[in-house]
């Protein structure tokens, strides 16, 4: 009787331990009851004196002139004088403009692990003062060298980086391995909400897409495909030699680049595509469990298109700057419903988009979302005021200077500008004020913009529709 009893008590228990699992699993699948956040009218931030001493206004940016010459092989030499650090630095610089560089990342991968080994080894003449760095539209290897090495022994090196006979004793599953790393890694930080974002804003079969990482490719890695790779980027580039500091006979120099081809005009018959968006409608990635939502809201420019670049780049700031950017300020400051939001202009030869950038908690997506396009009308329908333009003037006038602030950040806005040949942006805002600003920002804002989403759609789905009843909502995935 004693076993019968004892055996009835634990299957009691038993069932009691699994009712009681059900329903804590039952209870784990139902999301408990969120208060969302109420949309508020935009709050602006004030720029007043506070008693704060008056700083003058800021001068225009010196940016440094090169000396350019043009070497017996076909390639331009530009000459800057030479850095602070008493050494001398060569740089091979290549230029796509009209179509961007194939495969950029794998490219880049492979000179880093080449650069590695030939550390290794001590192979090159001063290797720890290597640097690399692959743009959509550019290619730049520069060495910075005692004076003691001769300019010819520097150039000679960087050159190998593009021979694919350098790189035939290189592991290329290595190059696989972490190749596959970062797309696993990409697949689980959320960064797809960006791949869906240039999708949608550059359309499916835009260059810039259709150029980079191709998964076969990457899995039929060998000898041959870098070779191809490699010659390529030799033959469809304008390739030219920046120095700072160090001297050379230019015969020295030609004979050095003569193996490079002679710089020629680019085509510019680039296939461009349509934007799969034109706004008006939110695109919305599902992912279940997330606590935040993430979020793109932005515009792309079309050619000839009002505003110019250089007020998309104002529109950035204007509203997407920290502390005192319209969006952080309201969002941030006020109100709370972010840890920060910044605004972007991707400006490159083949497109050029305006994006605004954060991620929200749940519960403030709706009023968030409403937010910020809140203060894209009001930037629509009035300008800004006085104090507001002038403390804007001052602050991009300041990011400029910063751009020449030191020999990397100087070589590097060189090497952009040499692409895109655009004015220096204080020049432009000299002739700028509050009105014509708000001339632009009505051409662009007049239109509804580009919106994706990343977030729990059991979650915010009825929040996102009740504040944003006249924005079809669509679902979609890489």
């Amino acid at each position: 009787m004693k076993t019968l009893k004892t055996l009835k008590t634990l299957k009691t228990r038993l069932i009691t331990a699994l009712l009681v699992a059900l329903s804590l699993g039952l209870s784990g699948c139902q999301h408990t009851n969120i208060n969302f956040t109420e949309v508020q009218a935009p709050t602006l931030p004030e720029f007043k004196p506070n008693n704060l001493p008056e700083v003058a206004p800021l001068a225009p940016t010196l940016v440094p002139n090169p000396e350019v010459t043009m070497l017996a092989s076909g390639h331009p030499w530009h000459r800057f004088a030479a850095n602070n650090d008493g050494q001398q630095q060569w740089v091979l610089v290549g230029l796509s403009p009209n179509k961007p560089l194939n495969e950029k990342a794998l490219i880049s991968e492979l000179i880093l692990l080449r650069e590695l080994a030939l550390q290794a080894e001590g192979a090159m003449p001063c290797g720890d003062g290597m640097q690399t760095r692959l743009t959509l539209h550019s290619i730049k290897l520069s060495m910075n060298c005692p004076t003691s090495v001769p300019p010819q022994e520097i150039i000679a090196s960087l050159l190998g980086f593009l021979r694919a006979e350098g790189y035939a004793d290189l592991d290329l599953r290595e190059v696989q391995r972490r190749q596959g790393l970062q797309r696993q890694f990409e697949a689980v930080s959320g960064s797809e909400i960006d791949r869906v974002w240039e999708k949608t804003v550059l359309g499916e079969h835009h260059p810039y897409l259709t150029s980079q990482e191709d998964p076969e490719l990457i899995k039929g890695l060998d000898q041959t495909v870098v070779a191809q790779l490699l010659e390529e980027l030799v033959a469809e580039n304008q390739w030219l030699l920046i120095s700072y500091g160090g001297s050379e006979e230019t015969q020295v120099l030609a004979d050095a680049m003569s193996w490079l081809p002679k710089p020629q005009q680019q085509s510019t018959s680039t296939v461009m595509s349509e934007p799969e968006s034109d706004g008006g409608e939110i695109l919305l990635i599902d992912a279940p469990g997330a606590v935040q939502t993430q979020v793109r809201i932005g515009y792309r420019l079309l050619q000839g298109e009002t505003p110019s670049t250089e007020a998309c780049r104002s529109f950035a700031s204007w509203l997407g700057r920290g502390f005192s950017g319209r969006l952080y300020y309201d969002l941030r400051v006020v109100r709370g419903l972010t840890y920060g939001v910044h605004g972007y202009c991707a400006n490159e030869p083949l497109s050029t988009t305006l994006q605004f950038y954060a991620n929200t908690g749940v519960e403030h997506t709706g009023a968030f979302v409403k937010g910020v396009l809140d203060h894209l009308e009001l930037a629509r329908q009035l300008p800004m005021p006085e104090a507001e333009f002038d403390t804007l003037k001052q602050y991009l006038q300041s990011q400029e200077r910063l751009l020449y602030a030191s020999a990397y950040l100087a070589q590097r806005t060189y090497v952009q500008d040499l692409l895109n040949k655009k004015i220096p942006l204080s020049q432009w805002l000299a002739a700028q004020s509050p009105n014509s600003l708000q001339d632009e920002a009505q051409a662009l804002f007049s239109r509804k913009p580009v919106i994706v989403l990343r977030g729990d759609r059991s979650v915010i789905l009825s929040d996102l529709q009740e504040k944003l009843p006249d924005w079809p909502i669509r679902e979609v995935s890489l």
